[in-house]
């Protein structure tokens, strides 16, 4: 779990035992840096950390070390820095390529074999391009559908089998729209619905029929969805 500038503590739930990782100026193998903004597991089993200033880590649980990628322009990932923009979030396509969301620069997408990256952006020619650079969180849906939201440019999908980005996008006079086009999160739940926060509450879109539900809050009633517009973040438990 990460801790608001102080790096990461791993909880062993067996021991009920804490582990404190923070960033080591005079290690190089130390985390780079204590302002970590989200992880992922990979299909592997590895753990990479991206950090507010840039940093892709990947973390080594045998030595407890980390390796650092940067971006270089270059097209690949080095130690070098990536003007301390933000990486929200990670996913991994199965096919030994990490998709990484970049606060304003698009998407990346890095082969963890070759450490060879491909930057894809908004291109307002293409219409099968990214709806924005503006990119927030990246999920993989059970059919191998890359889902991602963005901040002013709807929800963008990838089919690894048509390879080109398609996208849902706010319309106020359709109701199988979503709700608002600035998309914080998105995740499924065991049944394969979609489900979608954004500034103006919560959707569910059925992608088998793409029908959309939406979900506000109602003061008249207390089982309706909290109040508070931005919902950030979303979890099936088990």
């Amino acid at each position: 779990m990460p801790v608001i500038s102080k790096g990461i503590v791993r909880f062993n739930p067996d021991t009920k035992t804490y582990v404190h990782y923070k960033h080591d100026p005079g290690s190089p193998n130390s985390i780079s840096d204590n302002d970590i903004v989200s992880f992922f597991e990979d299909d592997e089993g590895i753990i990479w950390i991206a950090s507010a200033k840039g940093t892709l880590n990947r973390f080594d649980r045998e030595s407890g070390k980390y390796d650092h990628y940067r971006y270089l322009p270059e097209n690949s990932f080095l130690s070098i820095n990536l003007n301390l923009e933000l990486l929200p979030s990670i996913c991994d396509d199965g096919f030994g390529n990490l998709w990484i969301t970049v606060e304003t620069k698009g998407l990346f997408i890095f082969n963890k074999k070759s450490k060879k990256i491909l930057q894809y952006k908004y291109d307002p020619l293409n219409a099968h391009s990214l709806s924005s650079n503006r990119l927030h969180d990246i999920y993989k849906d059970m059919s191998g559908v890359i889902w991602i939201s963005s901040i002013g440019g709807c929800i963008n999908t990838f089919n690894p089998l048509q390879y080109r980005f398609d996208f849902y996008s706010h319309d106020p006079q359709d109701i199988n729209t979503p709700g608002n086009n600035n998309i914080w999160v998105v995740s499924e739940d065991k049944k394969g619905n979609i489900w979608i926060g954004h500034d103006n509450g919560l959707d569910k879109l059925d992608p088998r029929t793409n029908k959309f539900t939406y979900f506000r809050n109602n003061p008249a009633n207390k089982k309706s969805i909290s109040a508070g517009k931005n919902i950030s973040a979303i979890l099936e438990d088990l």
